[in-house]
């Protein structure tokens, strides 16, 4: 365990001495409260951009388009390739400049959508979301997202080496984890959304990486964890 540094100071470090390959999967725009925005930009990274909602896509695209280094996936991760349902708040009932506010809680998970309507109507927010009802089933969309295994996607986008992989995948983020051949790709940093997790996919998550000669720390919502040469 790291102690008395924060992962800002940690991250600040680690870019300062390695330009690294970075794969990030569930990138929303890319820019709004992203960890890894300023590093990106700054030292003009090379990586892979995953997301898959398509308006957050875009802007994600336009939030690099100064960065010829980064590929980009219009895509989510699941257990094999094909489409799956996807569960989002409605674009159309999104104030004005709060769309990160609602798309950041999308999730192949509808309950957990419902939680974040919830989270995000009056009495909670009053800022985020046109009212139009009591129900939160109201305010969701379910659409379909091309989806494909996380080996699939390397294949097909050419990823031979990954430094830091980053995932923020509203609770599917443990799924993401197994999915990675070690063997093959060791990243130096894994950082990935734990606050969603069952308790039991959290210590699965932490076993897997003690078991892969991690050591890690916490962050607020998420496990930060870096490779023991």
């Amino acid at each position: 365990m790291l102690d008395g540094i924060t992962r800002e100071n940690f991250f600040d470090l680690y870019f300062s001495l390695k330009r690294p390959f970075v794969v990030q999967i569930g990138t929303n725009d890319g820019k709004t409260y992203d960890p890894l925005y300023n590093y990106i930009s700054k030292y003009q990274l090379s990586g892979l951009m995953v997301e898959p909602q398509a308006e957050a896509f875009e802007k994600l695209k336009n939030n690099y388009k100064d960065n010829p280094n980064l590929k980009f996936a219009n895509v989510a991760l699941r257990e094999k390739d094909g489409a799956a349902l996807f569960y989002r708040i409605k674009p159309n009932l999104v104030l004005e400049g709060k769309e990160y506010k609602a798309s950041s809680g999308s999730s192949f998970y509808k309950d957990q959508i419902l939680v974040n309507v919830k989270n995000r109507l009056p009495p909670v927010r009053y800022d985020i979301l046109h009212r139009i009802s009591n129900d939160p089933n109201d305010y969701i969309e379910e659409i379909s997202v091309k989806v494909r295994t996380l080996s699939s996607l390397f294949r097909e986008y050419g990823i031979e080496k990954i430094d830091f992989l980053l995932t923020d995948c509203q609770g599917y983020d443990y799924a993401i984890l197994k999915q990675l051949d070690f063997k093959r790709f060791a990243p130096d940093i894994i950082n990935f959304e734990h606050s969603l997790l069952t308790f039991e996919e959290l210590l699965q998550s932490h076993a897997l990486l003690k078991n892969e000669r991690y050591q890690y720390f916490i962050h607020e919502g998420d496990t930060c964890a870096y490779k023991i040469s």
